[in-house]
Order: structure tokens, then sequence, then C-alpha cells
């Protein structure tokens, strides 16, 4: 039985530098990455992921761009994921967007299931500005996105739909379970990223009981080829697969642009939607 390790974001985050951390801490002899190494850390909601449905419940499976279907079969997903004697890779660790919520008594998941999450956050002003140009939607259209509670992840690119709500429940849905938590702060990632990968090193150690120097050893190269710059420069030469179409996917990794970019009354708005948790993670003092 290997259970779960959830890298768990709301979009535009920072879940794909942190998968291209642990891809490399993971599946890499010396700790450089290559985009090869993203895709041995999949998205949990790929829709060929519950092709065992279509046997459950074919009208089911044609309809999994419907929240009140796929959610009857996450936790059966989750099963066959542990308990399965063919994994490839090695690890269980998931991707997702996806908030820990429960929809018509349907758990997205569980304690029983999950090893330990590692949770991505950024303050939610500066997702505003990277999620509207992933979007193509403009500020007021996004800030009402990341407010809806209720908000849905569309089924696009072969992936099933997925339940993302608002910026703060998304937030405290993944304090819900009694398992290993790492909170990584996108800004840290930016300020300090040898501290963060170290971090990332040492919950992994923990978490799947590896050695940790055999991960300290890695974590130079790592800081050396998991760099934003890097990612972009590849993405204009070679295409990413997961960038929205007639679009780059990696933005300028910027912490502090929504002071610019933000007018006074979006920026009170946001603050006073989200007062709670941004007191919480400090992005108000």
């Amino acid at each position: 039985m290997k259970k779960i390790i959830w890298i768990s974001s709301y979009p535009k985050s920072g879940n794909t530098w942190v998968r291209a951390i642990i891809s490399s801490l993971l599946y890499s002899s010396d700790g450089n990455f290559n985009f090869n190494l993203l895709k041995l850390i999949e998205v949990f909601e790929k829709k060929n992921r519950f092709d065992f449905v279509k046997s459950l419940n074919e009208k089911d499976y044609n309809e999994l761009d419907k929240i009140e279907n796929i959610c009857k079969y996450w936790l059966e997903c989750q099963e066959k994921l542990v308990f399965s004697k063919e994994l490839n890779p090695i690890y269980n660790i998931f991707k997702t967007h996806s908030a820990n919520l429960t929809v018509n008594n349907n758990n997205f998941t569980n304690e029983n299931l999950t090893s330990g999450i590692i949770y991505i956050i950024r303050d939610p002003r500066e997702v505003i500005i990277s999620y509207s140009s992933h979007m193509k939607k403009n500020f007021n259209d996004t800030m009402d996105a990341i407010f809806d509670q209720k908000r849905l992840l569309s089924a696009e690119n072969n992936l099933a739909v997925a339940l993302m709500s608002s910026w703060n429940i998304h937030y405290e849905s993944w304090k819900t379970l009694n398992v290993p938590r790492l909170l990584i702060k996108y800004e840290n990632l930016i300020n300090n990223p040898k501290k963060e990968i170290k971090k990332i090193s040492e919950f992994l150690g923990n978490t799947l009981s590896i050695n940790y120097d055999i991960l300290m050893k890695k974590n130079l190269n790592v800081f050396n080829t998991t760099k934003i710059d890097i990612f972009r420069n590849y993405e204009k030469i070679k295409g990413f697969d997961e960038a929205p179409k007639n679009s780059l996917f990696f933005g300028n990794a910027k912490i502090d642009s929504w002071k610019e970019k933000l007018s006074t009354k979006q920026i009170i708005k946001v603050e006073d939607v989200f007062n709670k948790t941004m007191h919480e993670l400090e992005y108000l003092i």
C-alpha cells in the first residue's frame, strides 16, 4: 500500500515549480531537472484515471464534466492507486487544484488514503494578476472567480472537472486532514529557493522514509536547474504541454505587481473578502 502525497494549490500559485523540485529530488540520479521528469507527477484528475467508471455507470462516465458525477468516484479512484501493485512511478504523488471538500456526501480524499500534503500558497492579489493572464480575463472577472465558493475547474485537456471553490476555502479545506503537511509560500520560493528546497527535501525524507543525506546531495543541482527563467526559455523554444492555447504558461514570477496593476478599490475588496486568511498567512499585518 502506497498512500498519496498531494501537491495542492490554487491555480497560478507555483504548483508546477514545486513539482519540478520534487521530481528532480525523487526521480533524477543527481538532482538535475528536465521536463520529462514532470510527467512522473501527474494531475490526479486525468480523465483516463476514471476509465473504470465506464463499466460501473456508462452515463456517469460520459458526463465526468459534471461534479455531481465525478465526486462519486474520487475515493474509489484513489483506492485503486493506493492498493495497486503495478505502480509506476515508485511514489504516489499527485498534483491537484481540487479543494478537499465534500460533494453530495462524497469526500475528495481522506486520511486513510493520504500520507502527506504539500500545499503551495500565493498572495491572492498576485494570483489575480497571473490567473487573469492565464484565463485571458480582466481583473474584476478573475476576482469574481477566486471569490466563488462553488468555482469549478472545467473539464478540458483530457481532465475531469474539479471543484476549486474560493481561494480561502481551498486553503482551509486542505488543513482538515490529520496528516503531515508542508506549507510552501510562493513568495519564499522567489526570495529564498534554497531554503524551500531544503524544507521540501526534509518533508519527503520523513514522509517517504528516504535517507535525508541522499536528497540533500541533490539540492544544489535542483536549485540550479529549477529556475523560472529556465522554464520560460524552454517553453519559448519547445512549448509546454500544460500551457493554455495560444499562450505561455510560465509568467514573470512576480510577488508585488498587484501594487501597480490593481486599483485601490480592487485591493480593498480582495483584502476584505480574504481578510482572516490573509492575516493568518501574514499577507496582511
